[in-house]
């Protein structure tokens, strides 16, 4: 009898979940049919313009980064996206933030992240065909390996210690 609760709860709750998604997914592709990311994205940016005079593109820093003679390894993510590409944003942000060679000064690598939401001119010089992205750069600039989708911590970790190795996602 509690089996049988238990598998009526799991199924309840897979159901609200996939109405949720179902409705979120609605609620996205109006938004997308209406412009509102268009238009939010446009806002985005006057605000950014009129709260920082001096504001410079994180992309401007990457290609400093490419030419300083380090290795650079790049984190591309939309701020805004649908739920499932936010999620795997969300989750290789906090991957990231969670690798100490990257949250403290590191002599040996460069390290970015770029809101391509907010960037979108990175999309097309970088080859950005899937968020989140991890993207590891020679100390020539020329790019060795990258992760797509599947950016768990252990598999950046992976790739800062053996960028020639083809990494598997890790999900």
């Amino acid at each position: 009898m509690a089996a049988s609760k238990t598998r009526s709860h799991a199924l309840c709750g897979a159901a609200f979940i996939i109405t949720l998604s179902a409705l979120m997914l609605s609620i996205l592709c109006s938004s997308l049919q209406a412009g509102e990311f268009d238009k939010q994205k446009s806002q985005d940016a006057d605000s950014t313009a009129a709260n920082s005079s001096n504001y410079i593109p994180k992309s401007d820093s990457l290609a400093s980064y490419l030419k300083s003679g380090k290795p650079t390894l790049a984190f591309f993510y939309y701020s805004v996206a649908c739920s499932c590409t936010a999620a795997r944003c969300a989750i290789a942000a906090a991957s990231i933030d969670s690798i100490p060679a990257l949250t403290s000064a590191n002599d040996s690598l460069n390290f970015v992240k770029i809101d391509a939401y907010q960037e979108s001119d990175v999309e097309v010089p970088y080859n950005l065909m899937i968020m989140p992205a991890v993207v590891y750069y020679d100390k020539s600039g020329k790019e060795i390996n990258r992760l797509e989708w599947g950016t768990s911590r252990e598999a950046i970790k992976m790739l800062i210690e053996h960028p020639e190795t083809k990494q598997i996602p890790l999900d």
